[in-house]
């Protein structure tokens, strides 16, 4: 038996440059804010992250349908 650690095979073997990778660097180019990703580097409004810990507390949040 190896000692070697087990490295899962990746599921995106060399894809290179990406649209997300060129809008990123579009936007940090033009010192815009990135949105193709959804990634806002700022909180969205106080009380839709109070509704959403209201129901992700009492388990209704659920990615399945």
């Amino acid at each position: 038996m190896s000692n070697k650690p087990l490295i899962p095979e990746s599921k995106l073997p060399s894809l290179g440059t990406t649209i997300f990778t060129q809008m990123s660097a579009l936007a940090q180019q033009h010192q815009a804010i990135n949105l193709s990703q959804g990634f806002p580097d700022f909180d969205g409004p106080r009380y839709l992250q109070e509704r959403l810990a209201h129901h992700v507390r009492r388990g209704r949040i659920s990615t399945r349908r």
